[in-house]
């Protein structure tokens, strides 16, 4: 990275409904003003998927953001990615339920942006703990991106990592009581989240 990047990052497998191509067009909304931004696709293609991976990398090249914008594949170390954000994206489509990875994010103090769909709205104060915007809006996500870029304070990323840690621990005795009634969770895995 060159001295001086700001990194945005994001992570998921690339697929359509997570919006991907959302962050893609809000980038290049960005870098006009912050030339020093990089964004992180954090994350796998499935075979099923590798169609729409080819249409955001013809996406990318036409809107000149080849030296901004680096997929990085599958991470097993996802944390190393986290920590190396300076604002951590969701930006999913279509509604998602709890998202482990976005309550990751918050506990190690980063700004988070994340569309309004599934439980993000519950997660995230806005203005407190991080920002959010309507689902696929693409010039939203990039007024959102500046808004943090250009602001200094950094006291609603350490109420994030608060907010984190209570909602986590909400969310795991919820995925207990899930299993415990026979059930299963696809985030049923435990986090460990230190502040």
């Amino acid at each position: 990275l060159p001295d001086g990047a700001i990194v945005i990052g994001m992570v998921g497998n690339i697929r359509a409904w997570k919006g991907q191509e959302t962050l893609v067009r809000a980038i290049a909304e960005v870098v006009g003003e912050h030339p020093n931004v990089r964004c992180f696709l954090v994350g796998d293609t499935s075979p099923s998927d590798r169609t729409y991976e080819a249409k955001l990398r013809q996406l990318i090249q036409a809107l000149k953001l080849e030296g901004h914008i680096v997929f990085t594949g599958f991470q097993r170390h996802v944390t190393n990615y986290l920590t190396m954000f300076d604002v951590m994206v969701h930006a999913s489509v279509s509604p998602e339920p709890f998202g482990r990875v976005v309550l990751e994010a918050m506990a190690c103090r980063k700004p988070f942006i994340g569309s309004r769909a599934g439980a993000i709205p519950e997660l995230v104060e806005e203005g407190v703990t991080g920002l959010t915007f309507p689902p696929g809006d693409a010039p939203a996500l990039a007024q959102a991106i500046r808004r943090v870029l250009a602001d200094k304070d950094e006291e609603w990323a350490f109420a994030a990592a608060y907010q984190a840690m209570v909602r986590m621990a909400r969310a795991l005795i919820l995925a207990e009581g899930f299993r415990a009634k026979g059930g299963r969770s696809r985030d049923s895995q435990k986090t460990v989240v230190t502040a």
